[in-house]
């Protein structure tokens, strides 16, 4: 599978196949004007002419009749017209070819995007960390009209009675951005990152059609132009970049335009996870958030956030603690799910290294050494039932891995 561009790429447009007959057209029309150029130069300095060579074929007739009193030589025997004609018919020849061989469109397109958990406690709209829990979705366009073709995996029902399909809508939008129609395309989905969770399903979903577009139409976007889309889209951008770049990437947004850096996280640490049955749309969690922070609270968040990052580039386990605590949305959107406390009690209890929120939840995960991830899922699960909440644990490795895609 191709990996997408890094974000200082600029794309390449057109095939190898369109570039060759481009360029060896262009080859052939060149020489074939230095020809006409000599022959032309021959032509005049053994044939004088008697009028202007660009007269139409009345002014030419009128000018012979005139100076010479007999009917015009016809315009097939005024050789440098008839070639001058023939290069303009060889140029539009090699932009015709250029058009049709380059854009030859791929039948299918097959994406793996992460998914991802975010703000890590403090960073809020600002860190994202994918998580090996994948979307795979092939894109069929050899049909004549646009349609779910199968859904399987988490919220495989869900998917496919979606009226507004996020994958569909984001690859259409793509599509449009670069000036194009979008073609029929039918949808082939196997998900398996839990829907309305804070696992990142919707960034998932847009950076799958981004990237589908992007390799339709001749790798015709640069990653800067990717992460930028979709934010857009989404209306923040560390779910999309970590599932697009894999890894921890931390973002801000300035003038609409994203800035990321991406940072491995150690191979030793995974997520334990609580994956509650309880949806919770980002939107909702977004509602309960306050309008305004203590200035106390404001300092906390910014030496937390900073402390994750600095956790995370120095691969320092024990800053993780501090690193997690948050003032800006947990202590609000906890209401939300019965025994949250508790459950983050009991995963520090059983030796993670941090708890938090996973996005705006209703997952919540904890950071630990990979030997003591599954113990700590189970006891986080343990403790959700004792408030009545049901789920399942989960322990997932942190991915690496950029979304990938595979042209046929």
């Amino acid at each position: 599978m191709a990996k997408p561009e890094s974000c200082n790429a600029e794309p390449e447009h057109g095939s190898g196949l369109g570039k060759w007959v481009s360029k060896h057209l262009k080859f052939s029309i060149a020489n074939f004007q230095f020809k006409i150029c000599n022959a032309s130069q021959s032509f005049h300095s053994s044939n004088p002419p008697t009028g202007p060579l660009r007269f139409s074929k009345l002014q030419r007739a009128s000018t012979y009749r005139n100076e010479r009193g007999a009917e015009p030589r016809s315009s097939f025997l005024n050789l440098p017209f008839v070639l001058c004609r023939l290069s303009f018919v060889l140029r539009l020849a090699c932009i015709f070819a250029r058009r049709c061989v380059s854009y030859s469109m791929p039948k299918t397109i097959r994406v793996q995007v992460p998914g991802s958990t975010s703000n890590l406690g403090a960073g809020f709209d600002a860190l994202g960390l994918a998580v090996e829990l994948y979307l795979q979705v092939a894109f069929h366009f050899d049909t004549r009209r646009t349609y779910i073709l199968s859904t399987h995996g988490e919220g495989a029902h869900e998917i496919a009675h979606s009226a507004d399909h996020l994958i569909l809508q984001t690859f259409q939008y793509a599509c449009q951005e670069l000036k194009h129609t979008p073609p029929h395309v039918a949808l082939e989905i196997n998900n398996a990152i839990p829907l309305k969770r804070g696992l990142g399903s919707s960034g998932a979903a847009i950076v799958a059609g981004l990237l589908a577009a992007h390799a339709y139409f001749d790798h015709a976007l640069s990653q800067q132009q990717l992460l930028d889309f979709a934010n857009e889209l989404e209306g923040h951008p560390e779910n999309a970049s970590a599932s697009l770049l894999g890894g921890l990437t931390v973002n801000g947004v300035h003038n609409s335009r994203v800035l990321c850096e991406r940072f491995a996280p150690p191979a030793n640490w995974k997520a334990a996870c609580f994956v509650p049955d309880l949806e919770i749309a980002t939107e909702d969690a977004r509602r309960v958030l306050p309008a305004s922070l203590s200035r106390a609270h404001a300092i906390g968040n910014s030496q937390s956030a900073a402390m994750m990052v600095a956790a995370f580039a120095k691969q320092n386990a024990a800053l993780l603690e501090f690193a997690a605590r948050d003032y800006l949305h947990q202590p609000f959107r906890k209401v939300l799910i019965p025994g949250f406390d508790d459950i983050l009690a009991a995963a520090m209890r059983a030796e993670a290294y941090c708890a938090f929120l996973s996005g705006s939840g209703s997952t919540m995960l904890a950071i630990a050494e990979d030997k003591h991830a599954e113990e700590i899922s189970n006891t986080m699960a343990a403790a959700a039932r004792m408030h009545g909440l049901s789920g399942r644990p989960m322990t997932l490795a942190f991915c690496t891995q950029a979304a990938q895609y595979e042209v046929i």
